[in-house]
């Protein structure tokens, strides 16, 4: 039996990088992603963007590159087909800051979870968000992030968060 492997568009943001191009991944994206026996995400046709203002290199266009999952900050799905996913019902609005990016949006979780909750309540190490707006914190050479039908975010990268119920305007 051979495995089909479907190619989605994605966007992976780390710490110094912004990478796009196609992952293909067996079955539901949210499984393949938590896989820990993949390691490494190989993006096909890929456009690698350096974060830093003055990098010696700029936008490299690439067949095939390789990123380690524990440096990769979010994941970014833009073109997803959202009706076959299976994400938990009950979310929270949450804003999440990393070291490089804010990340607004409806995290899936259990109904009894908190907000504080979240990225501790099921196996990771990334969680799935909807309805998500991702924007760089600091000045980058380039325009990044944008809005997401889903995305998921590493745990790990997450230094503080709130919901959205918590917020003072």
């Amino acid at each position: 039996m051979d495995i089909i492997l479907a190619p989605h568009r994605v966007e992976l943001f780390t710490a110094s990088y912004h990478l796009s191009g196609e992952l293909h991944m067996p079955g539901q994206p949210g499984v393949f992603i938590n896989e820990s026996a993949h390691l490494v995400f190989t993006l096909v046709g890929g456009l690698i963007q350096p974060l830093a203002q003055g990098a010696q290199t700029g936008r490299t266009k690439v067949t095939r590159c390789y990123a380690p999952k524990e440096s990769i900050e979010v994941v970014g799905l833009p073109g997803i087909d959202m009706t076959d996913l299976a994400l938990m019902p009950s979310t929270r609005r949450l804003t999440c800051f990393t070291e490089t990016y804010v990340v607004r949006g409806d995290f899936h979780t259990g109904a009894e979870s908190g907000p504080g909750d979240v990225f501790y309540f099921t196996a990771g190490p990334f969680f799935p968000a909807t309805d998500v707006e991702i924007r760089a914190v600091k000045p980058a050479p380039a325009e990044l992030g944008g809005t997401y039908p889903l995305a998921y975010v590493h745990r790990d990268a997450v230094r503080v968060l709130y919901s959205q119920d918590d917020q003072v305007v």
